[in-house]
């Protein structure tokens, strides 16, 4: 019996002291801290599953959602892109001011050495020769393009020349071939009414056919 009542007063006690506040740094808060170990760890035991239940379903989004997701990446991306453009346009105002004013600054006076006028004396020299180069090359093209330009007229004129006379020739040789088959149509008809058999013929036209002959022997005479 006093064992069993030394028991129920023991855990009495330890009910006690864990239903107590503990001091943050009393030696019995660090006990109970150290035995029970740091909250987030105490949580992550207790409730893990179902954070990784919670995180997994979270990362499922309908269609709506994945579009405007995606609709903000791009406005982030497209507001980063303004801020580097302002940036640089910003950047290159402020070369363009520094520019400005220090072409607005008066010239410091410099007096012109041998060397100085001597190397502008070359380039003076050095653009007049290019200058006379380009004029050069200007007039020999230009002469180039004239005696290409009468070298096809005097061809054209020569291809039109030769056309022209070749016409001619063939239309001379047609005449001459209407004249020669006009003359053997008339030689062979003369032919024919000088060899024609007037025997069986009637009187008319035998007397057509004298005539005719005496036409043909008149003629040839």
């Amino acid at each position: 019996m006093d064992v069993l009542a030394a028991a129920a007063t023991a855990m009495d006690a330890d009910e006690t002291l864990a239903a107590a506040p503990a001091a943050p740094h009393s030696p019995v808060a660090t006990t109970v801290a150290t035995m029970e170990g740091p909250p987030e760890a105490k949580r992550a035991g207790t409730g893990g599953g179902r954070e990784t239940k919670a995180k997994a379903a979270k990362k499922v989004l309908s269609p709506e959602e994945k579009a405007i997701e995606a609709a903000k990446r791009r406005c982030r991306r497209r507001n980063q892109k303004m801020k580097i453009s302002a940036a640089a346009n910003q950047q290159a105002q402020e070369r363009q001011q520094v520019d400005d004013k220090l072409c607005g600054l008066p010239r410091s006076c410099h007096k012109a050495t041998k060397a100085d006028l001597q190397r502008e004396a070359q380039a003076l020299a050095f653009t007049q020769s290019m200058e006379k180069m380009m004029a050069d090359n200007h007039a020999a093209m230009a002469a180039r393009d004239e005696k290409r330009r009468l070298e096809k007229e005097a061809a054209a004129a020569i291809y039109h020349n030769l056309a022209k006379e070749v016409i001619e020739v063939q239309k001379a040789d047609a005449e001459a071939k209407l004249l020669d088959d006009a003359k053997a149509k008339i030689l062979a008809e003369d032919t024919r009414i000088m060899l024609a058999d007037l025997s069986s013929v009637d009187d008319d036209t035998r007397a057509w056919f004298m005539k005719r002959r005496a036409e043909i022997r008149a003629r040839d005479a």
